[in-house]
């Protein structure tokens, strides 16, 4: 179905775009939706999510063929949200959670769309919690990971924060606090850019994508108008300079990194949350659905603009950099 889907609306819309993503984001949709109950449609089951997450990335393989098939010079990825897992000391039982959370959220897509296969210690990760009787999955038919392993042009990255990892009392892997509560966004989210910086160069180095887009990256903030309607959210600013010299330090190292863009334009409708956690450059109201600039939107105009941020600039499209 979602084939056919990829096909329709490729074949309308391919005379005048010609870059596609097939899927965002499907470890949301599939262990948010089917293995924790976060977001629709709630199920709590780790088979199924698991069988959905499979299911998320075949559709993308046989999409991949389904676009280039209505498009010429059709470009097509697939975004893949990224966190660095760092253990919160230097045991070993905390490099084994880190290592467990890359597993289960980064390398459960990364490994299949670049290499073909999933990453054995994760599997085997599954199979010790009771998610699969075996390492051998029984939702995998054959050819499924040939199709899911389709020649990209690009890969989306989209990044937020990383995670520290520790063993927990349990025994088992758990997420630390993410820090004071000045140092996180409205979503309760670390302000780390190093992270992206880190990110950049790991999928890089282990999967070598002809090209990444970082397709999202940005921070929900409350920020009030003043008493003149300015709305001076400087911490979003802040948060996006950071990040934009992250992407320039990548790109110095030698990262393909050919685009960004920023979450969000407009404060939007995000996932379980609603419409309470804003991410736009342009304020909304709701109510009225009037948009008000942020001073990030002036902001991330002129950067745009100047091709770059204080101490990093971006290589224009002559191929030449210019310092800012």
């Amino acid at each position: 179905a979602f084939v056919d889907y990829a096909a329709a609306v490729t074949r309308r819309l391919g005379d005048r775009v010609k870059t596609w993503t097939t899927h965002n984001e499907p470890w949301c949709a599939a262990t948010l939706g089917y293995e924790e109950g976060h977001h629709a449609p709630g199920h709590k089951d780790p088979r199924e999510g698991l069988r959905a997450a499979h299911h998320l990335l075949l559709s993308h393989g046989w999409a991949v063929d389904a676009i280039r098939d209505e498009v010429r010079n059709a470009e097509v990825g697939i975004v893949l949200i990224h966190s660095p897992a760092h253990p919160a000391s230097d045991s070993a039982a905390d490099h084994d959670a880190a290592r467990w959370f890359d597993g289960f959220f980064n390398r459960w897509y990364l490994d299949p769309v670049f290499r073909g296969e999933y990453p054995a210690d994760a599997v085997a990760d599954r199979v010790a919690a009771g998610h699969l009787d075996d390492a051998e999955l029984p939702f995998v038919l054959g050819g499924d990971l040939t199709a899911i392993a389709a020649p990209l042009d690009f890969l989306g990255l989209n990044y937020y924060s990383r995670v520290v990892m520790k063993r927990g009392e349990d025994g088992k892997p758990a997420a630390e606090p993410p820090g004071p509560p000045g140092s996180l966004t409205d979503m309760g989210w670390e302000v780390y850019p190093d992270g992206l910086h880190e990110s950049l160069l790991r999928v890089h180095r282990d999967y070598a994508p002809a090209r990444i887009l970082i397709t999202e990256n940005g921070a929900a903030y409350t920020d009030e108008p003043g008493p003149d309607g300015r709305v001076a959210d400087t911490r979003r600013i802040a948060y996006l300079r950071e990040h934009l010299r992250a992407a320039a330090r990548a790109i110095a190292d030698g990262v393909p990194l050919r685009g960004y863009l920023t979450w969000s334009l407009m404060d939007n409708f995000e996932w379980g949350f609603g419409f309470t956690k804003r991410f736009g450059l342009y304020a909304v109201d709701f109510a009225t659905l009037a948009r008000t600039p942020r001073d990030s939107a002036h902001w991330y105009r002129d950067t745009i603009a100047r091709n770059g941020v204080a101490d990093a600039s971006f290589p224009s499209n002559q191929g030449e950099s210019r310092a800012i």
